[in-house]
Formats: structure tokens, C-alpha cells, sequence
């Protein structure tokens, strides 16, 4: 079986992302995949991935411009000897459909996310847009990594299945046991590990100011951990360390290495991200609730239907003085129920967000898309 992969930007992380896994599950079961791509960011390493190879497409000052800037492969040997075309997000559609119509191969499409983080007038034209494209190009099968947006955006759709991003699955000796045991501590450490772009930056400042409620009101210090690699928020999130006077309080290093993020969050005393928009799977939250982490999140997007409420984590919302008062409230638990919420947090990863499991799903999906060809 060979699939071709249209993606806008490929993160060329040295250690990896969550594709570079999935496309190399793909290559250690025989399968070839071929990836059409931007590199990003220029010069980083490519990663080690069997079977595959790389078509990429010239950086442009226009990211819409990729729909059409892809096309130059369409006539490629590795495009015509394909046995399926996956379109993962908005700007590979339009070729993974030209490409069945030529081919007469099934086309299938990944939704990482629908609209953006603003939820103004136009990210609800982007979803409009995204919607009516695909009931145009009709795609064998549409794989949402949500499903919220499957229950808000394509709840009726026939050829619409979940099937959410996952994370490798440690064992559970290695997960970290707390160095506190409720308020009062001297210092509380957290990890901020997300790239500062936006919204992120924006959460990084939530956070800021929450634990500086946190410190005046409850006689608490705290050591956050931010992690910087080239970001557009980065000089705003530093300006305002500045303004609060926090600099002692903040540690800036550079951003990790996809295997050492499970380290960062295991190190942190509790895991707290309060985002302002609808994330998808939010891999981080993933990452601490496997590791063994009390979760402080917001309750947007997919995360309503990651996180029971008391039972496997936390819900917040994005005021700074709640949020301290709910990092108080929590930490002044006890450690049976600190264990239990944190041994059902593992529990639901590894039920639903298993990545070899999931892996698998998506390989079904393409073998029965060629066997319906």
C-alpha cells in the first residue's frame, strides 16, 4: 500500500512530531507514503522516517497559495502509483480530489482543527468554506481528531469518524510521584510546555498572572518554566514578566526536543493550562495526564469531552484569582484523592488516546478505501 500525504507544514522537529510517528507506524507495516510539504522551519533535520519520501514545495509569503503550489506533483510517478490520497487539513484537498478524479484512487481527509482561535466572522467563513469544499469533493472518509467538532460541525456527515491523535503510552513506574503534599509549599514548579505562539502566548500570560495572585494570596512562590523557540508572542509574554516583576520567578529555555517534553511535565508539581480558544486533542494535557499529573485546564473545545470534572482533572476558567484559588483547592486534597483522580486521568489516555491503537483505526480506514476503490 502506498499513501500520498498532503500537508501544508511539515515540523521538522530533529527528535520528531506527532506525524513523523504516524508516518513511521505507516513505514514499519510496509506501508510507502509519499509526503507533499512545506518544509518548517528551513534547515531544521529531517527525521529518520522508513518508507517515505519527501516531495516538498517551495516556501511562499502566501500560505493559501500551497492549494495550488502542490500541484506541480500531480503528474509525479509517486502520485500516479499511489493507492490513496490523504489530505491532512484545508489545503490539500483541492489536490487529493484532482487526483481521484485523474487516478481513480480513493481520497480520504484528516481535520486537525476547524476555524481558528477567534471565533469572529472569519473563522465561522473558514468552517463554512471547509464544510462546503468537502461536500463538493466528497472524500471517502473524513478522519476528525475531535469530537466536538464532530458533534458541532458534522454530526449528520455518514462518511465522518473520530479517530483523535494519541501519544505513546509509558509505563506507569516511571510516572512522577509529587515532592509536595498540599498548600503551603515553598515553592510550587510548574512547565509551561507549548510553543508561545498565539493563543498560546496568550495562555502563558493567564498563567502568569494567576500565580502571581497565587503567591499574594496564599504566601506561595513558584518557579514557571517557559520554553522559547522563535514564537510571535515571545516579547509580549517577556514584556509582561517584566511589568509583574516576576523575572525570579520565571525560567526561560529553549524549546525541547519531542522526547524530553514527557521529562519537562513530570517535573512540574501540577500541570495548568488555560487556554483561550477550541484546541483539538491538546497533546500536552495528554502528556501530563499519563505522567502521573494533577490537570488544571479550561473547558474548551475537545477538552469538555477529555476532562470529567473532579474526577480526572480539573476545569478553570481563565480569571487569574480563580485559578489561584482552584490551584489552592487542589493541592489541599487528599493524597487518596490525588491518586485516585490522577490513576483515572491514566486511565482515560490509555483507553482513548493510545496512539498505536489509534494508528491502527486510521490504517483500517485506508485499506478498506483501496478495497472500495
Amino acid at each position: 500500500m502506498k499513501i500520498t500525504h498532503i500537508y501544508f507544514r511539515y515540523p521538522l522537529y530533529s527528535r520528531g512530531c506527532y506525524l513523523t510517528e504516524y508516518l513511521r507506524y505507516l513505514g514499519e507495516n510496509d506501508v510507502s507514503s509519499v509526503l507533499i510539504s512545506e518544509k518548517y522551519p528551513n534547515g531544521a533535520e529531517l527525521p529518520v522516517v522508513k518508507n517515505l519520501t519527501y516531495l516538498w514545495v517551495s516556501r511562499d509569503k502566501s500560505e493559501l497559495s500551497f492549494i495550488f503550489r502542490v500541484f506541480k506533483y500531480l503528474s509525479h510517478v509517486e502520485i500516479r502509483t499511489s493507492d490513496v490520497y490523504h489530505s491532512i487539513g484545508t489545503r490539500g484537498v483541492l489536490f487529493g480530489f484532482i487526483a481521484k478524479l485523474i487516478y481513480h484512487k480513493k481520497f480520504v481527509v484528516t481535520v486537525e482543527m476547524v476555524g481558528d482561535s477567534s471565533g469572529g466572522f472569519l473563522s465561522h467563513l473558514s468552517v463554512f468554506s471547509y464544510r462546503y469544499i468537502l461536500k463538493l469533493c466528497k472524500p471517502y472518509k473524513i478522519i476528525l481528531w475531535s469530537q466536538y467538532y464532530k458533534d458541532k460541525y458534522f454530526k449528520n456527515w455518514n462518511n465522518a469518524v473520530v479517530v483523535p491523535p494519541g501519544i505513546k503510552i509509558i509505563d506507569r513506574s516511571v510516572s512522577r510521584t509529587a515532592s509536595w503534599d498540599g498548600p503551603g509549599m515553598a515553592e510550587l514548579k510548574i512547565h509551561f510546555v507549548k510553543p508561545l505562539y498565539k493563543p498560546n502566548g496568550t495562555a502563558a500570560i493567564t498563567l502568569l498572572d494567576a500565580l502571581e495572585t497565587y503567591k499574594k494570596k496564599y504566601g506561595s512562590s513558584y518557579k514557571l518554566t517557559l520554553y522559547f523557540r522563535g514564537e510571535n508572542q515571545e516579547q509580549e509574554v517577556i514584556d509582561h514578566i517584566k511589568e509583574l516583576d516576576a523575572e525570579a520567578n520565571v525560567i526561560i529555555e529553549k524549546f525541547l526536543p519531542f522526547d524530553a517534553v514527557n521529562d519537562a511535565i513530570r517535573s512540574s508539581d501540577i500541570t495548568i493550562l488555560p487556554f483561550s480558544y477550541a484546541p483539538t486533542v491538546s497533546r500536552s494535557l495528554l502528556e501530563a495526564m499519563m505522567v502521573g499529573q494533577l490537570v488544571l485546564v479550561t473547558k474548551y473545545g475537545e477538552i469538555s469531552t477529555i476532562i470529567k470534572d473532579g474526577q480526572n482533572g480539573f476545569f478553570i476558567s481563565e480569571d487569574s484569582e480563580e485559578i489561584a484559588d482552584k490551584i489552592h483547592y487542589v493541592l489541599a486534597l487528599s493524597k487518596t484523592q490525588k491518586e485516585s483522580i490522577k490513576n483515572n486521568a491514566r486511565l482515560s489516555v490509555e483507553k482513548n488516546y493510545n496512539s498505536v491503537i489509534n494508528f491502527e483505526r486510521n490504517m483500517k480506514i485506508f485499506e478498506t478505501s483501496i478495497r472500495n476503490a
